[in-house]
């Protein structure tokens, strides 16, 4: 009875684990929300290279005035 019942109980919890759909919606709405960071996370950065560009062309400029 030990190993075949231990058998049985796994494979019933294999078809239950397997048949319940529940966490679907989990899942997609956190696959959705990852690709939406890395969206913004790529946008922040090609955005912040040009940000740091002007911001340095205009310390460059003060720069030349205080001198």
């Amino acid at each position: 009875m030990g190993r075949n019942s231990k058998n049985a109980f796994s494979i019933k919890a294999l078809r239950r684990l397997l048949s319940d759909r529940s966490g679907a919606t989990a899942i997609e709405y956190a696959i959705i929300l990852s690709m939406m960071t890395l969206a913004i996370v790529g946008a922040m950065a090609a955005t912040g290279t040009g940000v740091q560009d002007g911001w340095n062309a205009m310390a460059a400029k003060v720069v030349a005035v205080l001198k």
